[in-house]
């Protein structure tokens, strides 16, 4: 059940709704899963720079091998050259991944590189400013 009155959207629900992605006036929330093998650094989520100079990054994986957890908060600027971010409130037991994100042409990519032989799994929302 969706309504517009006057450019405001009224979304009602009954039951259960999955929502992937939330787009607001001023800021937006995404969701997405990536899966990492050994090796070279894997991209899990990009967004073009435009979208957002301003950005978090909420980051929960698990290691199908070790049977391990992994969290994460990024908080994330950029200036459309370089990123600046800082990590806090990272948990794990035995979870080897480096995530890291970049300024790649006209994306922001965050990557993920593993160093043990598992495949790894990430779950991610990012949560922007617009």
């Amino acid at each position: 059940d969706v309504t517009d009155t006057a450019g405001i959207v009224n979304l009602g629900v009954t039951g259960n709704a999955v929502v992937r992605d939330l787009i607001f006036p001023d800021g937006a929330i995404f969701t997405a899963n990536a899966t990492v093998g050994v090796g070279t650094a894997t991209t899990i989520d990009h967004f073009p720079k435009t979208n957002s100079k301003g950005f978090k990054y909420i980051i929960q994986g698990n290691n199908a091998e070790d049977d391990s957890v992994f969290t994460l908060e990024l908080m994330c600027g950029h200036n459309n050259t370089n990123i600046f971010f800082t990590r806090y409130g990272e948990l794990t037991n035995d979870f080897s991944a480096v995530i890291t994100p970049s300024i790649d042409g006209a994306n922001v990519v965050l990557s993920a590189a593993c160093s043990t032989a598992a495949a790894h799994s990430f779950n991610i929302v990012r949560i922007e400013t617009r």
